[in-house]
């Protein structure tokens, strides 16, 4: 799922790149040979496996490059693009043992190339299988994210894990969906979101009209103060997630709510 939320957001991006005109984006996964500065010591026989996102929009110039997977750095709008930094993708692919490459200039377009080393040895373990659904897997999650690509993609490994799921593409929307359906157990919400109303906003005008409702944040980008009010109100998830991430912070959430009202 963090590999997926990561693709969609750089296809998003390169969307944005090519703006209104006409344009292509490519999207290639292939195996090579390490480069000579790819690796401190002789890989061996090490292979690399790279996905790679390309578009011919306006590029990047040697200042914005340099800054690109900076924590913060944006050149969009504020409310604008998936919430999902170039600076998140480099940590996530930092701790899978990978790393990103970008290149880019003006005119040219931008070339994101995403690089995964083989494992050294295969292995013989098994990921744990999931937990079977259980009485907290009857959680009804109104999920918000304004991201058409990443909302039917989250709300849809939600489902398969056995949650039934509420999607709302705006937070408009989601207030709607709140009057209109009093089942709903647990909203999630990614924070930044091209509208009046963002996530942290939302949160509070939800629970103004239900009282004790967990809530889950998840975003890759919003500012200190964002984060710490968000951490007040509800659990904060960081994107890229794995889907067993997110799964878990929602059904701690729906614990912790259950706890407090039975103690109450």
């Amino acid at each position: 799922a963090a590999l997926q939320n990561t693709l969609l957001s750089l296809v998003v991006n390169a969307r944005d790149a090519i703006g209104a005109g006409a344009g292509t984006v490519h999207v290639r996964v292939a195996q090579r040979a390490p480069r000579v500065d790819e690796f401190d010591a002789d890989p061996g026989g090490t292979r690399l496996t790279t996905l790679t996102v390309a578009d011919d929009g306006v590029g990047m110039p040697p200042d914005v490059l340099a800054r690109a997977t900076e924590p913060l750095f944006t050149t969009k709008e504020p409310g604008l693009g998936t919430g999902l930094g170039l600076s998140m993708v480099q940590k996530s692919m930092r701790e899978a043992g990978g790393w990103l490459r970008i290149d880019s200039s003006p005119g040219k377009g931008t070339v994101v190339e995403l690089v995964f080393p083989e494992l050294a040895e295969p292995t013989d373990e098994r990921p744990a299988s999931s937990p079977p659904v259980a009485l907290r897997r009857m959680a009804k999650i109104l999920l918000v994210d304004d991201e058409p690509a990443l909302l039917r993609a989250t709300a849809r490994g939600l489902k398969g894990l056995g949650y039934g799921v509420v999607a709302a593409s705006s937070p408009r929307e989601a207030l709607s969906r709140v009057e209109d359906d009093p089942t709903l157990t647990v909203l999630v919400t990614d924070i930044v979101m091209p509208a009046t109303i963002d996530g942290i906003e939302l949160a509070r005008r939800v629970l103004a009209r239900r009282p004790g409702l967990p809530v889950v944040f998840v975003t890759g980008f919003a500012t200190v103060a964002a984060e710490g009010e968000a951490t007040n109100l509800g659990t904060l998830v960081l994107k890229p997630f794995a889907l067993r991430d997110l799964a878990k912070a929602v059904d701690e959430a729906v614990e912790r709510a259950s706890a407090k009202a039975t103690a109450g």
